[in-house]
């Protein structure tokens, strides 16, 4: 018998929010700062969110030499200060599904709920407040000095240790490949948001722990494991 989850971890763009018009305007602003041509269209750059927005560019094929990597991103992340959370709504059935979990958390002492993201952390924490969802989480952490972006296991895992989480007890749950290699790189769980905008490129040889058609889903899976630990919730 698998061990009950204890702890759930959520990606951000293309997971808990629809992030990708603010992350696609932004990114072609701060290519058209750097007068990068030819601008790639706003569909083939929402295929690439998710990695570093370096990697994002290289991947686009944008002639975008190596000493000009850090401009670009310190644009990116300027352009999306001021517009990004305007454009950054939950997706249908989030709040639900936080509300449930939320409940969880009350029912089970030491259930925790955080953010594993490539966004700086105190991006992430104000995107979430600004729509109203940081409250739920006991933990957020995104890309710091020194923690490399996923899909290296830098973020989860400190994620974890914040959250004091084992990996044998958690799951990790995001839209991109990076995120199923992050969840498989630490130990979690994985769980892909087959409803975010980065779930098509999954590669099909990447098969995650669950696979989520919609947010609600992922209630009706918890409490499915609780039951069969023998842990069934009124």
């Amino acid at each position: 018998m698998s061990q009950p989850i204890r702890a759930v971890f959520f990606d951000l763009d293309g997971t808990l929010l629809d992030t990708k018009t603010g992350i696609v305007e932004a990114f072609r602003r701060a290519c058209q700062d750097l007068k990068l041509s030819p601008l790639p269209p706003a569909d083939a750059i929402a295929r690439e969110i998710g990695p570093p927005i370096g990697e994002m560019a290289k991947a686009l094929g944008l002639p975008l030499p190596p000493e000009a990597v850090d401009e670009l991103v310190a644009r990116y992340r300027a352009h999306y200060e001021t517009m990004g959370p305007e454009h950054s709504p939950p997706f249908p059935g989030i709040p639900e599904v936080l509300e449930g979990l939320e409940k969880l958390r009350e029912a089970i002492p030491g259930f925790v709920l955080g953010v594993a993201t490539n966004k700086l952390t105190p991006v992430a924490e104000r995107v979430l407040d600004d729509v109203g969802l940081k409250a739920f989480f006991d933990v957020i952490q995104g890309v710091d000095p020194d923690l490399r972006p996923k899909p290296a296991p830098d973020i989860l895992a400190r994620a974890l240790q914040r959250g004091g989480a084992q990996a044998e007890t958690s799951i990790f749950i995001g839209d991109t490949r990076g995120d199923l290699l992050t969840a498989r790189a630490v130990g979690t769980r994985s769980g892909l948001a087959a409803y975010g905008y980065g779930a098509e490129a999954v590669p099909p040889t990447l098969v995650p722990d669950l696979r989520i058609e919609r947010p609600q889903e992922l209630l009706v899976y918890l409490h499915q494991t609780l039951a069969g630990c023998g842990e069934a919730l009124s």
